[in-house]
């Protein structure tokens, strides 16, 4: 028979595993996009616009510029989308364990008041459920908050393997065109 009170127990507290394997997905893209932004930035500085004198090298430039260009529009997206998973959605905690104490303590004394015919048991089953739908409330809220962060970080990595192949091609374009046309003196 399904025990519903563990059943939400194991879904709150394997929704806050979710989020501690989530959050220790974020390092590697972080640290991937800081350095793909440094490539891209070594690459500006070091190419040499309008250096070449060859019969493709507008062409060589212009492929050099727009692939550039790219992989630092999609580095910003992937900063964006990488940002906005890490700051995320609030996740929902149970109340402190002073505070659900309070709440039963609450509940015995108002099934005394009311005269109920065992205030304990009335009082524990109250409390039950109680406990049963704020486990569900927040099991929910954190599923939710997880299911974003998931689908932001996909799309953080996502943008950031598309801006690597560009970045392949910015790299291409710069050796090309450093060995027709290599720096003089």
């Amino acid at each position: 028979m399904l025990d519903k009170g563990r059943f939400f127990e194991k879904l709150y507290f394997h929704e806050l595993d979710r989020k501690q394997a989530i959050e220790s997905n974020f390092s590697l893209p972080t640290g991937v996009i800081a350095g793909l932004f440094g490539l891209v930035g070594f690459f500006f500085t070091h190419f040499r616009f309008g250096g070449g004198e060859y019969a493709v090298g507008s062409v060589i430039e212009l492929i050099f510029v727009m692939s550039a260009a790219v992989s630092f529009l999609l580095l910003i997206l992937a900063s964006w989308w990488c940002a906005k998973a890490i700051m995320g959605l609030p996740y929902e905690h149970l109340p402190g364990a002073e505070t659900m104490s309070g709440y039963w303590s609450e509940l015995l004394e108002w099934h005394r008041e009311i005269g109920t015919d065992d205030p304990k048991q009335a009082a524990n089953a109250d409390f039950e459920i109680f406990l049963q739908s704020s486990i569900a409330k927040c099991s929910q809220i954190n599923w939710k908050a997880n299911l974003i962060r998931s689908e932001e970080l996909f799309n953080t990595k996502r943008a950031t393997v598309w801006a690597l192949f560009s970045l392949a091609i910015t790299a291409g374009s710069y050796y090309v065109h450093y060995l027709i046309s290599p720096p003089t003196g």
